[in-house]
């Protein structure tokens, strides 16, 4: 699997910083902001204005020309209005308790990967109208799944499984250190534009050992964690999200 010393971790994480933050940006000259997501999770696409926007109109639109949700003065797609495109139709809804806050953001429910795309959120009454944009990618990985077998006297086989990842993700086994242990086998195998990575690796040592999978095109990474007793029974597993 493809390697990833601690200084490429840092860049990548210093790259990606801030890729969940929302802001809302005058134009000519409106400022992007990427967010991922998992497949099926609940994604909070957030917009705002100054002052109440209860009797305002805000509409949200993906790729310049898809419909996702349109508020027009206490009247939405589905209560008052047509045109909302299929894809978003039952999935999205707004916050009407914020309202009177400013808050014009949206959430659609169970993420696909179709979903990704770009999305604007324009309040196309105000002067200056008022736009911001958002970068959306569906397909994050999941955590990993650990599996520990005997490995013979004194050693562990350590197996690291990553099901239906969008993009072909790089997988990696660390021990406590984060130094990186060679890979005793890999097995990479891309079904329906999924890929499904299986590593595996020996230790000899107790500890805590990672499996670290990388999406630098997504700014994602996320791990699971696991303590190895050699000559024991019993094992501890987490998963963390970076």
């Amino acid at each position: 699997s493809k390697l990833f010393p601690s200084s490429r971790l840092q860049q990548l994480r210093l790259r990606c910083e801030g890729v969940r933050v929302t802001l809302l940006f005058d134009p000519p000259e409106p400022t992007r902001i990427r967010m991922v997501v998992k497949e099926d999770s609940e994604v909070v696409l957030n917009c705002s204005a100054s002052g109440s926007v209860r009797d305002q109109v805000f509409d949200w639109k993906k790729d310049d020309d898809v419909e996702v949700f349109l508020y027009s003065r206490g009247r939405t797609y589905g209560s008052g209005l047509s045109g909302q495109s299929p894809q978003f139709t039952g999935r999205v809804a707004h916050f009407p308790e914020a309202l009177d806050l400013g808050n014009a953001s949206i959430r659609i429910k169970k993420a696909e990967m179709r979903d990704s795309g770009i999305y604007t959120c324009t309040f196309p009454h105000s002067a200056p109208v008022l736009r911001s944009e958002i970068s959306l990618l569906v397909g994050a990985s999941s955590e990993p799944l650990i599996r520990i077998f005997d490995g013979g006297p004194d050693r562990a086989l350590l197996l690291c499984e990553v099901k239906g990842a969008h993009t072909r993700p790089a997988v990696q086994w660390q021990d406590s250190s984060g130094r990186v242990l060679p890979d005793l086998e890999t097995e990479s195998e891309e079904r329906d534009g999924r890929f499904y990575v299986t590593v595996r690796a020996i230790v000899s040592s107790s500890g805590n050992y990672s499996c670290v999978v990388t999406q630098e095109e997504f700014c994602h990474q996320i791990s699971s964690t696991t303590f190895v007793a050699i000559g024991e029974l019993w094992i501890y597993t987490t998963a963390t999200n970076n």
